[in-house]
């Protein structure tokens, strides 16, 4: 299997092959590719009624380094036609959890008329912390991630998300504060706190 291919996957239990075959429950499809670095990408558009399916995948070949075509679990990503995800900051979609496969082999729950995503192209990593948080004339400051996997921030304010961004700095509207020397907001009222976002969606 070369890099960037298409993939065959088949899904069992009364639902055939999918990929490059043809599927006979027309209301299910699917497919998937090896990306370059031989991570996994598996895509599921089930357009009937929620149903589970077992997806086999263990006539993929191995990695290079020996390990497993599903080498880590797959995280999954779920797109419901009834309940569109959405996010009033354009924040990256959240992960519905992970999927461990067992001898190249998994099952799924896909809801009705649904996309669901399977994807094993990702480090689990935690970012660093984000430092120096401070604030001045109504203005949260920090210091900016030096992490070549950082993406963006998103700012919280008493533990609620109030915004995303890719700046280092947010105007709060006239809101007061006191940062201290280790870089940690001590406020009686309200309490702010800032945290990194990678490109794979680990958030610290």
């Amino acid at each position: 299997m070369t890099n960037g291919s298409r993939a065959r996957v088949l899904v069992v239990g009364g639902t055939g092959t999918l990929g490059d075959a043809t599927c006979p429950e027309l209301l299910l499809r699917g497919g998937a590719v090896i990306n370059p670095d031989q991570s996994v990408s598996i895509a599921l558009i089930n357009r009937g009624p929620a149903k589970t399916v077992s997806v086999d995948c263990s006539s993929w070949k191995t990695r290079v380094d020996g390990t497993p075509a599903l080498h880590q679990p797959l995280r999954r990503y779920v797109y419901e036609a009834a309940h569109v995800p959405y996010s009033p900051f354009n924040d990256l979609q959240p992960m519905s959890g992970t999927v461990t496969a067992k001898e190249g082999v998994f099952s799924v729950a896909l809801p009705a008329k649904s996309i669901t995503f399977l994807t094993t192209d990702y480090v689990d990593r935690q970012p660093a912390a984000v430092a120096g948080l401070r604030i001045a004339n109504g203005l949260l400051a920090w210091e900016p991630s030096e992490e070549p996997e950082h993406r963006y921030y998103r700012v919280f304010k008493d533990g609620k998300q109030i915004a995303s961004t890719v700046a280092t700095s947010l105007d709060l509207g006239g809101s007061r504060c006191r940062a201290t020397a280790s870089d940690a907001m001590n406020c009686a009222h309200p309490v702010f706190s800032v945290k990194s976002v990678d490109k794979w969606g680990n958030v610290r």
